[in-house]
């Protein structure tokens, strides 16, 4: 495992962007399955963001799964979990088998890559 301090990372994921980036997410499965289908008047913008932002206040952790499909690539996978405080850990992994895993714990990033692939 290679230790890696702050200034000397790449890629950085703050709690602030993963919090922004969840709330979009959040806003936009709560605007599309809104749609009921009833006469119930559909909430305002602003409700929607109040009761998104009230559902992330209340997450105590989160976890983003992804597959990514190269069109004559490598396929690959990735998985973020957060506490939303100051851990976080990303792993991504090719179909070649080549990996690389990042855990940051209160400010310092740990890099571990598999060199396969």
């Amino acid at each position: 495992m290679i230790r890696f301090r702050p200034e000397g990372v790449l890629v950085r994921t703050t709690p602030t962007a993963v919090t922004a980036v969840l709330a979009c997410l959040v806003v936009g499965i709560a605007v599309t399955g809104c749609a009921d289908g009833g006469a119930a008047e559909p909430p305002s913008a602003d409700q929607m963001l109040d009761d998104a932002n009230a559902t992330m206040g209340a997450l105590k952790s989160v976890t983003i799964h992804t597959v990514t499909k190269v069109t004559g690539g490598d396929d690959f996978s990735s998985r973020l979990t957060t506490d939303l405080k100051g851990t976080c850990a990303f792993k991504t992994t090719s179909v070649t088998g080549a990996s690389s895993e990042q855990i940051r714990i209160d400010g310092t990033d740990y890099i571990r890559p598999n060199r396969r692939g």
